[in-house]
């Protein structure tokens, strides 16, 4: 497989255009007419995750989030994303990333993880409603369930260790609202949308507050909320070439750890 085949299959679905100004998607590092024998999917690019790709064999990483967002002046070994960098082109090793484009388009992220949550009858809860393009979906679950009680199909569905919650101004809940990733930004749109609860991650303290008697925001964790990136991009690759070997990284994991 050349490595810009693999890209094209990827981006005939996501397209670059459709990423965020601010974001930085698209191939990082590498040749895109390199000729590789397999490629690795993951969240992030880490250290762990570039020695799994060198150990299998695979040309090419395919994350979520960008290793490089802002201008680097310096690569010296001092960050981890320097080290990243340096193992990966020593290992002649590309690094692609799919991130906002993936987010935005119609059967993206948050329709990965509605489905994932059984939701049904979803639509766009804040985009162009004509292209379907835009961030986070709101639908319905089969029938009315306590909110603890999804709360907890939740966490065990998308193996989480912890949920942070609002007050709990519903006692049932039958439409939900949700963004993968950071979806604070859309509280009024969940809100507006008649949803009784908001799932996404890293809410703001005040968003708390704002919710109060309107909504149950539940924070279900920025790595969590987007760990199911890797089966979507495996579906993507796999519809389109069944013979290619794609590995779902085995070290790609939270950054972030719970008490329990």
């Amino acid at each position: 497989m050349i490595i810009k085949d693999l890209i094209s299959i990827i981006e005939d679905f996501a397209p670059l255009s459709a990423q965020e100004k601010y974001d930085n998607a698209g191939l990082i590092v590498g040749d895109d007419n390199e000729e590789i024998d397999s490629a690795l999917l993951c969240v992030d690019i880490t250290e762990d995750v570039v020695d799994e790709a060198i150990t299998k064999g695979c040309g090419v990483i395919i994350a979520h989030h960008p290793i490089i967002f802002s201008p680097i002046k310096t690569i010296t070994n001092r960050s981890y994303i320097d080290r990243v960098l340096i193992k990966a082109i020593k290992n002649n090793i590309a690094l692609y990333a799919c991130h906002t484009n993936l987010d935005s388009i119609y059967g993206g992220m948050s329709w990965k993880l509605a489905n994932e949550l059984s939701l049904s009858n979803c639509t766009l809860l804040d985009g162009d409603l004509s292209t379907m393009r835009g961030f986070g979906i709101v639908g319905e679950l089969e029938k009315e369930i306590e909110v603890l009680e999804f709360l907890k199909i939740v966490k065990s569905r998308l193996n989480i260790g912890a949920i942070k919650y609002s007050d709990l101004c519903h006692t049932k809940v039958r439409k939900v609202a949700l963004c993968t990733g950071s979806g604070g930004s859309l509280l009024d749109k969940a809100i507006n949308s008649g949803a009784e609860l908001y799932l996404s991650a890293d809410f703001k303290y005040n968003s708390y507050l704002d919710a109060k008697s309107r909504i149950i925001i539940a924070d279900i964790g920025h790595f969590e909320s987007e760990y199911c990136v890797i089966d979507l991009l495996f579906d993507i690759i796999r519809k389109k070439i069944s013979t290619f070997v794609v590995h779902k990284s085995e070290k790609t994991k939270n950054p972030i750890n719970y008490l329990v």
